[in-house]
């Protein structure tokens, strides 16, 4: 519909551990409040935010308190609710970027380890129907 969508961490206000959006009706010249969104748990951390295919997915370390359990959400309502996801990585991981992929696909790109999550960075490729 135009409007942009800005996704973002901001843990000197977080009442929930949780993500913030914000969005724009006029190409970023004004914003609207700030919007806790509960689903959308995290540690405090980068998050990736993608449109594709009519959806919009999301990716951080789905966890209050720790940096483990990176997800991929996807919402078919432009961010008003998040109904489906996907547990890619268990362990310890941290940043991420969701990319363009193909017709079947999204690519996550993410930081990953076992007792760090900077121990490598990864790419995993995600059926966007899930």
């Amino acid at each position: 519909n135009g409007s942009v969508m800005i996704n973002f961490r901001a843990d000197h206000e977080n009442p929930c551990d949780c993500r913030s959006h914000s969005i724009s009706n006029d190409g970023g010249t004004t914003w609207s409040p700030l919007y806790w969104d509960p689903t959308l748990i995290e540690p405090v951390c980068s998050g990736g935010l993608l449109q594709a295919n009519d959806a919009l997915f999301f990716s951080n370390p789905a966890s209050k308190t720790q940096r483990v359990n990176m997800t991929v959400r996807r919402s078919d309502d432009q961010g008003h609710s998040w109904t489906r996801e996907i547990l890619v990585w268990d362990k310890a991981a941290a940043y991420s970027v969701l990319v363009p992929r193909n017709a079947a696909s999204i690519g996550l790109v993410f930081e990953r380890g076992t007792s760090s999550p900077y121990e490598y960075i990864s790419f995993a490729a995600i059926p966007n129907t899930f």
